[in-house]
């Protein structure tokens, strides 16, 4: 899922600055960047990201803040340990049924759920599609963890909103995929 790097032009658009901006900052060293067989620039994806949290910390020193939604403590706590590993700066908070999910939804207000489709007491399916209904959480980012990876279910919660699928067992580098996926310049600590 996702581009691995960018054009000059796409670059641009994500930072909301001209395709001769982007070219200046990679011609002064600010930006790092590749060159094709052809001659033409790519920036890789992880490098414009942290170029743009760099640019824009003075701006919104907010961290980014991932709710994890499963009735099983230890995939929390995986996901928790995974996530301060890849970026300690990542805020991470865990529910584990469904009135704790529905009361950090809206106190903790995360940018990303991993939202376990299957749990004792909590329709994930229905978690997600209210989710992505409503005008104040539509905008969350969520990413449906499941043991039960059948073509029913995944085209099902993808059409409730779910931008991406983890089948269990999950790997810390599934986890930072995904982080890297989701975070498009333009949308970093929102």
């Amino acid at each position: 899922m996702g581009k691995k790097a960018f054009t000059t032009h796409e670059a641009a658009e994500y930072c909301n600055v001209s395709p001769a901006t982007i070219i200046r900052w990679i011609e002064s060293g600010l930006l790092k960047s590749t060159k094709t067989a052809g001659g033409h620039r790519r920036i890789p994806k992880e490098e414009l990201i942290r170029f743009w949290k760099e640019i824009n910390s003075d701006k919104d020193d907010e961290n980014l803040r991932v709710l994890v939604i499963d009735d099983e403590r230890f995939i929390v706590d995986f996901f928790k340990e995974s996530i301060e590993k890849i970026d300690p700066n990542i805020k991470v908070q865990g529910a584990y049924s469904g009135f704790e999910a529905g009361e950090l939804v809206h106190l903790f207000k995360p940018h990303i759920v991993f939202l376990d489709l299957v749990m004792k007491g909590i329709d994930g399916f229905q978690v997600c599609k209210r989710l992505k209904e409503s005008p104040e959480t539509n905008g969350i980012k969520i990413v449906a963890i499941t043991g039960y990876p059948s073509k029913h279910n995944i085209d099902k919660i993808k059409e409730y909103g779910a931008v991406e699928v983890l089948e269990k067992p999950i790997k810390m580098i599934d986890i930072r995929r995904i982080l890297i996926d989701l975070l498009s310049p333009t949308q970093l600590w929102k």
